[in-house]
C-alpha cells in the first residue's frame, strides 16, 4: 500500500509538471517562423559547403581528368547552391543569421 506521505510530493510534482507543460505550448509567432526558416536555409548552406569541400579536396587528390573534372563539376554545382540557400536565409531574417551564424554573414552578399 502507498503511503500518503509518498503519494503528495508525487501528486505535487506532477502537478506542477503538467503547469509547466501547459505553459511551455505557446504558439508560434510569425516571426519564430521565419527565424526558423531562415536557420533551416542557414544550416543547409553550410552543409552543401561541406559536400563542396569534399569534391573539391577528392579532385585535387585525384587530379586532372574525367573523375576530377566531374568532382569539381560538383563542387561548382554545391556551392551555387549554398549561394541560392545563404541568400534565401538573408532575405528572410538578415540580422538573425548575422548574429546566429558565425561562418557567414549577410552583409558580404550584394
Amino acid at each position: 500500500m502507498i503511503k500518503k506521505t509518498t503519494l503528495v510530493p508525487w501528486l505535487m510534482a506532477a502537478s506542477l509538471g503538467l503547469m509547466a507543460a501547459a505553459q511551455a505550448e505557446e504558439k508560434m509567432t510569425p516571426g519564430d517562423i521565419s527565424r526558423a526558416v531562415a536557420y533551416t536555409d542557414a544550416l543547409r548552406a553550410q552543409a552543401y559547403q561541406k559536400q563542396a569541400e569534399q569534391f573539391k579536396a577528392y579532385a585535387d587528390k585525384v587530379g586532372p581528368g574525367a573523375d576530377g573534372s566531374e568532382a569539381m563539376t560538383r563542387a561548382v554545382k554545391l556551392m551555387g547552391l549554398a549561394n541560392q540557400a545563404m541568400r534565401a536565409a538573408c532575405t528572410r531574417e538578415p540580422h538573425y543569421v548575422e548574429k546566429g551564424i558565425k561562418a557567414f554573414r549577410c552583409s558580404a552578399l550584394k
